[in-house]
């Protein structure tokens, strides 16, 4: 036995006296059902106490439902902050034995034992069963961590990444300080943040990209297996020492820690984890195996500045006419921005024609609902109404946006544009004026030409003699051609035929 766990050992052993009154006051107010009192932020709420010691503690970050399993035992169990409800799940088909840490990853809890270098436990939460793989770090410990679509383990001098999907290993760069195998490690903003455990104070980041460790500023006293991030505030938490009651937090801004004294009678190796869940947002800490105490310490909940704007195709169209509405959703941050909702109450005057979404789906007629999902910081998704004006009058259009985190400014959650909807204009047929439209007239006598000209509109004009091979009499040229389109009255004037010239007598 190494002479970090024989100091693991010893300092475990010397554990708190419970005093009963507090214990059994707390367990009264935790219990599922009966009132509370509503915490503040940076205070301590008790929660239901878990139905064993747990170990293991992880949070499926997709529904926010904590899993833990029973410290040297294989109970496993869930709870819901919804609900504040523990509930007994498939027993895992390894033993926690001497404490163990967790992490979710793609639907699935990986479950690490301090004192198994073989294998992982596997949950599927969905079938509710369990599976194992082979440990990819080769020692026992209880630090692991998923950043992406990796598991990150450590212990002594070794850290690994491993991928679950290609079974991958990968040897990264050994920490500056050696990780006890009760210790923690928390991904953050491409870094990947670990206290050294079991009683020590040590504590360093990890750059991913360059594959380097840094030491950071030691925590204030020991810390035991377990930890948690605040992405929201960038706040890495850890507990400790071994039957103390020391809750730490450090500002990765500022790198500086603070401390606050947990509600426990006395802390064991368990866990902590961030829960981002409206209404219930804060770190989750369970007692370990000093004894089944659970408590949230209320942290200031994630939120999301969400924007929206608006535009029009056009200020002004007649009735009949398409307007084309424009929106672009946008997360100022810090956090991500989830079930992501663009509302449009349609002016009365106007009529849908098509809405989509560049992520999501729209639905509705004359409330146009967008469900856009998840926004990420700095990121913007757009949506596209078009609609036919249908009576006229000011087409006022207004959207608005909504998540479920907290919007701390709501001046920019709304956005209006109006569009001027006209009659169209009624022009009415002006009545032709009269005309004169030259007739065929060739070959007409003239009389008959008199006749056609006084029903087109024409008069006679000039009349000329000829001759020709016309029959004598009739119409052989005209001043204007058939068809022509002239003032009415205009005079037409005509050549008419005097037959064949006789030849002359020799």
């Amino acid at each position: 036995m190494s002479h970090s766990v024989l100091a693991r050992r010893v300092s475990v052993s010397r554990r708190a006296v419970v005093v009963v009154f507090v214990a059994c006051a707390l367990a009264v107010l935790a219990a599922p059902g009966v009132a509370t009192a509503s915490a503040g932020v940076g205070e301590f709420e008790a929660l239901a106490p878990s139905k064993a010691d747990l170990t293991s503690l992880a949070v499926d970050t997709s529904t926010n439902v904590v899993y833990g399993q029973q410290n040297e035992g294989k109970a496993f169990y869930s709870y819901d902050p919804r609900t504040n409800v523990w509930t007994e799940l498939a027993e895992a088909p390894v033993e926690s034995g001497n404490n163990g840490g967790a992490t979710y990853l793609n639907g699935k809890i990986y479950t690490a034992y301090t004192e198994n270098p073989s294998v992982l436990g596997v949950y599927d939460i969905e079938s509710n069963s369990w599976t194992t793989i082979p440990n990819p770090l080769g020692l026992g410990t209880g630090d692991i961590a998923a950043d992406g679509e990796e598991l990150y383990l450590a212990d002594e001098s070794k850290f690994v990444k491993y991928n679950p999907a290609t079974e991958t290993t990968t040897n990264l760069a050994a920490p500056v300080k050696g990780f006890e195998s009760w210790g923690g490690l928390q991904p953050y903003d491409g870094d990947i943040y670990g206290d050294v455990g079991n009683g020590e104070t040590g504590f360093e980041v990890y750059d991913v990209a360059k594959n380097e460790w840094t030491e950071l500023p030691s925590l204030p006293g020991g810390a035991v297996l377990g930890s948690a991030l605040d992405p929201v505030s960038g706040t890495y938490f850890a507990y400790g020492s071994y039957g103390g009651t020391t809750f730490y937090s450090y500002n990765i801004a500022s790198k500086e820690w603070s401390t606050a004294t947990l509600p426990f009678s006395a802390i064991g190796d368990g866990g902590l984890v961030y829960v981002p869940l409206a209404g219930h947002v804060g770190i989750y800490a369970i007692q370990g195996e000093d004894g089944t105490d659970f408590t949230r310490y209320v942290t200031n909940p994630p939120h999301a500045d969400l924007g929206i704007s608006l535009s029009a195709s056009s200020a002004l169209v007649t009735t009949g006419g398409e307007i084309a509405y424009a929106g672009e959703v946008t997360n100022a941050g810090p956090s991500e921005a989830t079930g992501v909702t663009v509302t449009d109450t349609l002016p009365a005057n106007v009529t849908l024609v098509s809405a989509t979404a560049s992520q999501g789906s729209c639905s509705g007629t004359t409330t146009v609902t967008c469900s856009l999902g998840a926004l990420a910081p700095a990121a913007a998704a757009k949506v596209a109404i078009k609609v036919t004006a249908k009576a006229a009058g000011t087409a006022a259009n207004t959207v608005a946006v909504a998540a479920e985190q907290e919007d701390p400014n709501a001046a920019n959650n709304s956005a209006s544009v109006s569009t001027t909807v006209l009659a169209p204009v009624v022009v009415k047929p002006q009545e032709a004026p009269p005309r004169c439209v030259v007739p065929k007239m060739r070959g007409l006598t003239l009389s008959q030409v008199k006749a056609a000209l006084a029903a087109a509109g024409c008069k006679l004009g000039s009349v000329a003699h000829h001759y020709s091979r016309i029959t004598k009499g009739g119409l052989m040229e005209q001043n204007r051609h058939q068809g022509t389109i002239l003032p009415v009255a205009s005079k037409v004037s005509i050549w008419l035929s005097l037959g064949h010239r006789s030849k002359p007598r020799r």
